[in-house]
């Protein structure tokens, strides 16, 4: 609380709301808990949404051509690029999609 800007900006505003110093810490510790623990159920997500995205635009493929391909919604292979669904079977599936269209 007496390095992080964010955190300080949030300190402000939850104190301003009438919240003491104990419940905006209590309420930080909960936040923290759910990112570990978010974390803990998805290890070493965010480092392959990123690495496909990058891939399938390099290869000028849209977003809409993968979905219709894999049989699945844009907005599944969107939040899976940006590393906010987690579903290693889906991943793998378009690992190797991917793999093939590019080498074609």
């Amino acid at each position: 609380m007496s390095c992080d800007e964010e955190t300080k900006v949030y300190l402000a505003k939850r104190t301003a709301e009438g919240k003491t110093k104990r419940d905006v810490t209590r309420c930080l510790k909960r936040h923290i808990v759910r990112e570990v623990f978010w974390l803990l159920q998805n290890p070493a997500y965010e480092e392959v949404g990123p690495q496909l995205r990058a891939t399938r635009k390099s290869a000028h493929i849209s977003l809409q051509a993968v979905s219709d391909d894999l049989g699945v919604w844009p907005t599944k292979v969107s939040r899976i690029e940006r590393g906010l669904e987690h579903d290693p079977d889906f991943v793998e599936r378009y690992e190797a999609w991917l793999t093939n269209k590019t080498a074609a």
